[in-house]
């Protein structure tokens, strides 16, 4: 026989096609069974053909012998079972009959029973021993019997060579408890945990994964993530889903599974759904190594990783799992970056260079050619208000006017929280819980006049309109993104040479090397920066967000040489 005989490629996938015997196509309803293998490897195909044999086998064998099966189509039609369930049922459904014949006719003296003892004996040692040549005749019927008896197409595709091992399990299986009641033994249920009755029903990694993302959905919701959380956690479910596949029971995926699912990721390529998006994970790795295109960062891999063991983490929990295979696993390429070097942050040259360059210049007071386009206000206070006051992009544009208040002792301070509602028009949204803070103005923006401008837009918006008018949210609800990507495309470039790891967010940890200068104590760090620091449970009582406490520390960050004082009545 040929080796693709049955088999039919088409766009790099193997499916099963074969002729259905013309007297029985008027039953079947096509003169050809053509299936998807769902492979693009030969030896795959090749095994998974196995299977698939077997069960046209015997759905012609019933359709000649006059019995109504079901199937019009494709097998797909049928409710789909994983192979280790078809066996349990057929185990259970064998064991059921022989012990029902047992009770009903029994040996009728002692020879007699001996003599079954050692027919039984006999097929115990013949399942046993390797190479025996009756065994795989056994196992071929078996199998034969148990895909024609119960009516249901195979979810998972085994290798035939470990769907084989199975049935053979479950024919010992069933002589074992033969054997124990011919002893009159009835200590036992089951001898194999394979076969144990109170084994639940097995679940496909399909199945696991999707009630792992619906619990994350769940609690996105409950916590008001962004949309661009929810997209993040969904594309990583499903590449999970794409490596492991949805038909692979979940009691099958060990630590050599784990470790294949590792090697995959280290080898895929970086952005993959963007430079190859038509492309199977297996081609998208050959490909990507051809283009020479970089694999994914260490920490995209790790929380790749992470949502894997979380799905196995659910299994553990439903008990179909032991244990987590993947609970230790790290990528495979260590992390040559330090934690701290991740995003390095400005020098104080380049914060001076950046709040005086020639824009700044163009907004100071009697500016000769004054700058007037409408991205003015968000391009003069996004840098000076992450530069001196340590706040996020995001936290900065998604400001309301009335987020400014002021303390009964005289204190200017921002209000950096999130909404209540999730209805509101203007919702704002926080990184973590330690990101709610109040932060002092900066003296030095409120000699620039940073509440004269906030008086102007509460004069135009009221209290609940939004500080930067000109920043949108984008799909995801980030009115960020649009003045970051100008900052990293224009602005910064042309005021500094950015070196690598720098960005805007450099601005935030130049703040934090700002009032590690001053020897700020760790409190002003998490009251400023909304960094976590402390972790003794006393220091989550009391409240060190105090505005005009932490003043004296918002007074003290500086950068050497830097003097904004031609700015002064910007506005």
């Amino acid at each position: 026989m040929s080796e693709t005989n049955r088999l039919l490629k088409r766009k790099n996938v193997w499916y099963y096609r074969r002729r259905v015997p013309l007297p029985l196509v008027s039953k079947v309803g096509k003169k050809f069974i053509q299936i998807s293998l769902e492979t693009s490897s030969l030896a795959e195909a090749k095994k998974r053909r196995t299977v698939r044999d077997l069960e046209w086998d015997t759905r012609f064998d019933a359709f000649e012998n006059g019995g109504d099966d079901p199937v019009a189509g494709d097998v797909a039609d049928k409710p789909e079972v994983p192979f280790v369930d078809l066996v349990r049922r057929y185990v259970d459904r064998i064991d059921h009959r022989s012990a029902h014949r047992l009770l009903a006719d029994g040996p009728a003296d002692l020879a007699e029973q001996r003599a079954m003892r050692m027919d039984n004996e006999l097929e115990l040692q013949a399942l046993t021993t390797p190479d025996d040549p009756h065994v795989a005749e056994w196992v071929y019927h078996a199998e034969r019997r148990m895909l024609a008896d119960l009516d249901v197409a195979v979810a998972d595709s085994l290798s035939a060579s470990r769907s084989a091992e199975i049935v053979r399990r479950g024919l010992v299986e069933i002589a074992r408890r033969k054997a124990a009641r011919l002893h009159d033994d009835f200590s036992k249920k089951h001898f194999d945990h394979l076969f144990d009755p109170d084994r639940p029903m097995e679940v496909l990694f399909g199945e696991l994964a999707k009630q792992h993302l619906a619990m994350k959905l769940e609690e996105a919701e409950a916590n008001t993530q962004s949309s661009k959380w929810v997209e993040k956690v969904t594309a990583h479910v499903a590449l999970i889903r794409e490596i492991v596949g949805d038909k692979k029971p979940v009691s099958a995926i060990d630590f050599d599974e784990s470790l294949r699912v590792r090697s995959v990721i280290a080898q895929l390529p970086s952005n993959r759904s963007k430079f190859y998006p038509k492309l199977s994970i297996e081609k998208a790795i050959q490909q990507g190594k051809k283009d020479g295109r970089a694999t994914m960062a260490f920490i995209t891999q790790t929380d790749y990783l992470r949502t894997f063991k979380d799905i196995l983490d659910l299994g553990c929990l439903k008990r179909l799992l032991p244990n987590n295979p993947a609970a230790t696993l790290q990528p495979l390429k260590k992390d040559q970056v330090a934690l701290d070097k991740k995003r390095l942050p400005f020098s104080e040259e380049q914060v001076r260079s950046v709040l005086t360059s020639p824009f700044y210049h163009q907004c100071s007071p009697g500016a000769s050619k004054p700058y007037s386009k409408p991205d003015r206000d968000w391009r003069f206070w996004l840098p000076l208000i992450c530069a001196l006051m340590g706040m996020r992009p995001l936290e900065v544009c998604q400001l309301l006017v009335g987020d400014i208040h002021k303390t009964p002792k005289g204190t200017d301070f921002i209000d950096v929280a999130e909404t209540k509602d999730d209805d509101d028009e203007n919702v704002k949204t926080l990184k973590t819980s330690a990101s709610r803070r109040q932060i002092p103005i900066h003296p030095e923006l409120l000699k620039i006049g940073f509440l004269n401008f906030v008086d102007g837009r509460r004069s135009m918006v009221g209290e609940k309109g939004r500080l930067f008018a000109h920043l949108k949210p984008d799909a995801h609800g980030n009115s960020a993104s649009y003045p970051m990507k100008r900052f990293r495309d224009h602005f910064l470039p042309a005021a500094i040479k950015l070196q690598p790891r720098q960005s805007f967010y450099s601005f935030r940890h130049s703040f934090r090397d700002a009032l590690r200068r001053c020897e700020a104590p760790a409190s002003a760090l998490k009251a400023l920066g909304g960094w976590t620091e402390a972790k003794a449970v006393s220091d989550h009582y009391g409240t060190t967000h105090d505005p005009d406490h932490q003043a004296q520390w918002i007074a003290k960050v500086v950068y050497e040489g830097l003097d904004l004082g031609f700015l002064e009545g910007a506005y």
